[in-house]
């Protein structure tokens, strides 16, 4: 599915480009690196205390629009 269009295009360029991934050596030891990793591959997406209702086909939060002055706002996802 992936090389079929439109993705086709998007591949072929990116594959077209040299890429060089910069990562420097580990603070620490094993543990720390795990340690560092852990703070955020275990992250929740929307805490409990922000979504305000859901059923089958509804999911409804609450999140700070910083565009808004910062204003608490509220938003209705449909999910499949």
């Amino acid at each position: 599915m992936i090389r079929d269009e439109p993705y086709k295009s998007l591949i072929d360029e990116l594959y077209s480009k040299e890429w060089v991934v910069y990562s420097k050596k580990p603070f620490g030891n094993n543990q720390a690196v795990l340690n560092y990793i852990g703070r955020y591959s275990h992250r929740v997406a929307i805490s409990n205390s922000r979504i305000l209702n859901y059923d089958q086909n509804n999911h409804t939060f609450r999140y700070k629009d910083y565009k808004d002055n910062s204003k608490q706002k509220e938003m209705t996802l449909w999910c499949m």
